[in-house]
């Protein structure tokens, strides 16, 4: 597996950190935005199977159009395995941690920051190696989602005697030993039992390097039920205390990240009490960027994925009261202010604050922001109102007091841990939820994100990501060489999807094709595409609706790519 050289927006000018003039205005406004792209994005390289382009062949370049010329992008390519899982055989899961063939292909991803890449290129702009113009390159356009017209250009070449190293801008590293993740901007250590967040450092210039933060809490009061009989669980649990896998370990996965460690781990939760405790297990990624981290995983609790996550338990369900998650800040937090969309420049001093408006909306989508001399730290908390139940409830979590103790109602009896302390814990309060997805954002920023009108851009953009656009374009080639590319049609993704999903299909000539999609009765319920198309890779969206404007149903749907005497077919899902 070769690791070379992704959160999201920041649609701000900063002063300070502003690129030089003459950047595409794509970069300038979203400096701190990654781009993953999965291979299915990627198939003019290896849509023949007969010319799969291996991994280490495969390189990302940026065009300036002031000097016209190229310049090596810091990217990565992760290959993703669909595996069966060693703890259940008879689940298959993707899984960053199994030898491939290294060869690229729909499972695999690209990862590169917005802030690398350049102008567009012209037609016949090529690099300087000789042997990458036998095959074509890849055009992958970003553009703003509220204006296309702003964009910039990444491309990929193909070439196995590129000898120029990957740049390494970044930093980036992951030290196993500490569990401790690092880039040029900031430092994340994890707790090695329960693999939470234990220290965060905002390294200089953007902050000031010392470590501001306690610990990372979930608090949960819930009810065990086993056939008839009703378990009161602890009123307080620590998740994730099993760690299987991490980045680094020996199969050497991400011992050289350019632009992001993965760390992939299956963790336990204990549930009830004597004989009858159980634990629920299941798997949590977390995936940290150059101004990033995100944790993603968990469980719902419905019965059959509580089956999934604890075999064997048929009889068994759980009802949860309350469930909470804070970043709980330290000492060293004092001086800094707390922002939230109802709240503007609350003080982190220590001292109980009577004030603090506790509104979350629906569908949630709830910031917060901290920011002072020490640096800013961002988080996003979102959840669709199609995941979660209508009798469940949110509430702002917030808690500043330095004698200790809890923000939340004494009824749920939970107690201080860690530092015994509390400057500024902030986060979200669910009543009676219906998951235990783990969804945790948090971006480590420069001090100068210090306002609400800047948190609430930040907010837009990591709502908003850009979209991008991929075209295989091709050069004059030496006799001989062939296309890497036929008439293909690829997995939508994301798959399943619930407000948007993307199609790539390519072509080995120009061809009048047709994209439509059914519904699973067989019945037409949207034409996509229709028309005449060039040879070579294209994209398209959906929003999901069909020919009439309405949105369609949770459902099995299928689409088709017909050209003039042949066709290919596959599935979606849409889930609401």
């Amino acid at each position: 597996m070769k690791k070379r050289s992704t959160m999201l927006m920041l649609p701000l000018l900063l002063a300070v950190f502003s690129l030089a003039g003459g950047q595409p205005r794509l970069v300038v406004e979203r400096p701190y935005e990654p781009v993953v792209l999965h291979g299915s994005v990627l198939s003019a390289f290896y849509a023949d199977s007969t010319d799969r382009a291996p991994v280490d062949d495969l390189f990302l370049y940026a065009y300036d159009r002031a000097t016209e010329s190229w310049r090596m992008m810091p990217f990565q390519i992760d290959e993703r395995i669909l595996a069966p899982d060693p703890y259940n055989p008879e689940v298959k899961r993707h899984t960053y941690y199994l030898k491939d063939d290294g060869l690229l292909d729909e499972d695999d991803e690209l990862s590169f920051m917005v802030r690398d890449m350049g102008d567009q290129a012209p037609e016949k702009s090529w690099i300087s190696n000789p042997e990458s113009r036998q095959w074509q390159r890849l055009e992958l356009r970003a553009m703003d989602p509220d204006s296309t017209a702003i964009d910039a250009y990444a491309y990929l070449f193909r070439s196995p005697t590129v000898s120029e190293p990957i740049p390494a801008p970044y930093e980036f590293a992951y030290f196993k030993d500490e569990n401790r993740i690092e880039s040029k901007y900031y430092a994340v250590t994890l707790d090695p039992q329960v693999g939470l967040v234990q220290d965060i450092k905002i390294k200089p210039p953007f902050g000031s390097g010392v470590d501001i933060f306690d610990r990372q809490k979930i608090r949960a009061t819930a009810t065990l039920i086993v056939a008839d009989t009703e378990i009161p669980l602890k009123s307080q649990s620590e998740m994730l205390i099993k760690l299987v896998s991490v980045a680094g370990d020996s199969n050497g996965v991400m011992a050289k990240p350019v632009v992001r460690v993965i760390r992939e781990s299956r963790q336990t939760f204990k549930l009830g009490v004597n004989e009858i405790e159980r634990q629920m297990t299941f798997y949590v990624t977390a995936k940290f960027y150059p101004f990033n981290g995100r944790v993603i995983g968990g469980s719902k609790l419905d019965s059959a994925s509580l089956n999934k996550a604890m075999p064997g338990s048929e009889n068994l369900s759980i009802s949860f009261k309350h469930l909470r998650q804070s970043w709980d800040l330290n000492e060293n937090a004092k001086g800094m202010l707390y922002y939230s969309r109802y709240n503007d420049g609350i003080p982190i001093d220590g001292a109980p604050d009577a004030a603090v408006d506790l509104q979350i909306d629906r569908p949630v989508s709830e910031w917060s922001l901290v920011s002072g001399a020490q640096g800013a730290l961002f988080s996003l908390f979102s959840l669709p109102d199609s995941t979660i139940s209508p009798r469940t409830s949110f509430s702002l979590y917030y808690f500043d007091n330095s004698t200790g103790g809890t923000g939340d109602p004494a009824d749920l009896k939970y107690f201080d841990t860690g530092d015994k302390v509390s400057y500024g814990d902030f986060g979200v309060s669910m009543w009676s939820p219906t998951s235990l997805d783990l969804k945790f954002e948090m971006y480590f920023l420069p001090n100068s994100v210090n306002s609400k009108s800047q948190a609430v851009q930040i907010a837009h953009a990591m709502e908003k990501p850009v979209w991008v656009n991929p075209r295989a374009t091709a050069v004059e080639r030496a006799p001989g060489a062939s296309l890497p590319h036929e008439f293909h049609l690829g997995q939508n993704y994301p798959n399943p999807f619930n407000q948007e999903t993307r199609f790539t299909f390519s072509l080995d000539k120009p061809e009048r094709i047709h994209l439509k999609i059914f519904n699973a009765r067989g019945e037409l319920v949207k034409n996509l595409a229709e028309g005449r198309y060039a040879e070579g890779v294209h994209a398209l969206s959906w929003d999901g609706r069909d020919e009439a404007g309405q949105v369609l149903p949770t459902g099995l749907y299928f689409y088709q790519l017909r050209g003039e005497s042949r066709s290919r077919q596959a599935k979606l899902l849409i889930l609401r």
